[in-house]
């Protein structure tokens, strides 16, 4: 019995270091890799491949994040449409000049539009090539004065053809004398460049046939100034005025242009223009 014991104590001491050495080996801290000076990965798994898990989640969190960016671009576009096309004219017309003062940096305007109701009323694009050639700074109400701001912010992006109208609202409705005409639309053309080319065209008849006398002596004034300024002149008078007034079919308000009217001040515009070598 004693003998028995004996030799069972010496076959336990003789097993233990190899379970020690078969419980390390599974996994133990003698068989952990080292990974370098702070890390340790256990057996088996490639310590090359932790770097790139870690890259591709930063490229998936990027490109979700473009992806965001994206869309939240495409929405304020689609939000900026909308609102630009249920705002008024103003924030239009605001808009589209900003725009231009962008593309001008990299091509100024080929033709700038400057003057009142006629003109803002009016499609231009037949005078345009390429996008932004056309330059419409018109406005309803403008005064002479107000054109001549228009001129101003038209040289700043670099034009250097117009075509002008003006002089009905100084007219019309300030009432203002030939004299204080006169002074007016000599400003304006001195805030043309000094190559400046284009075409003024003279202010038409309105349905009230007593206004004529007041309209044909603005018109032989502005005429004689912008000749020696060297811009051409377009009057229409024969093809929308009849006896001093302005005809039915010219008109949808007895001053605005109809649309048939506003079709032949554009053409007989881009005419002369083309007759002149600027279209």
């Amino acid at each position: 019995m004693t003998k028995d014991l004996e030799i069972r104590a010496i076959i336990e001491n003789i097993a233990e270091p190899g379970d020690e050495a078969e419980q390390a080996g599974a996994g133990g801290e003698q068989d952990l890799g080292d990974a370098g000076d702070h890390a340790w990965v256990l057996p088996g798994v490639d310590s090359d491949l932790c770097p790139a898990d870690d890259a591709g989640e930063a490229a998936r969190a990027m490109i979700a994040t473009v992806t965001q960016i994206l869309f939240i671009f495409v929405f304020l576009l689609l939000l900026l449409g909308a609102l630009l096309v249920v705002s008024d004219a103003g924030a239009r017309r605001a808009f589209r000049i900003a725009l231009h003062r962008r593309g001008a940096r990299l091509r100024p305007p080929r033709y700038a539009i400057v003057g009142d109701s006629l003109a803002a009323q009016c499609d231009w694009r037949p005078l345009r090539r390429r996008p932004f050639d056309v330059l419409r700074l018109c406005l309803g109400g403008a005064t002479l004065k107000d054109i001549g701001a228009q001129i101003v912010e038209a040289r700043m992006m670099g034009a250097r053809c117009f075509v002008i109208d003006g002089g009905l609202n100084d007219l019309l409705f300030d009432a203002a004398p030939l004299a204080q005409i006169d002074h007016d639309f000599r400003a304006l053309l001195r805030r043309l460049p000094e190559d400046a080319r284009g075409v003024l065209m003279l202010a038409p008849h309105v349905a009230d046939a007593a206004q004529a006398p007041r309209i044909d002596e603005m018109n032989r004034l502005m005429r004689a100034l912008a000749e020696a300024r060297g811009l051409a002149v377009v009057d229409l008078a024969p093809q929308l005025s009849q006896d001093g007034a302005r005809r039915p079919e010219m008109t949808d308000d007895g001053l605005h242009f109809s649309p048939l009217a506003a079709k032949l001040w554009v053409q007989a515009a881009r005419e002369r223009l083309l007759r002149d070598g600027l279209a």
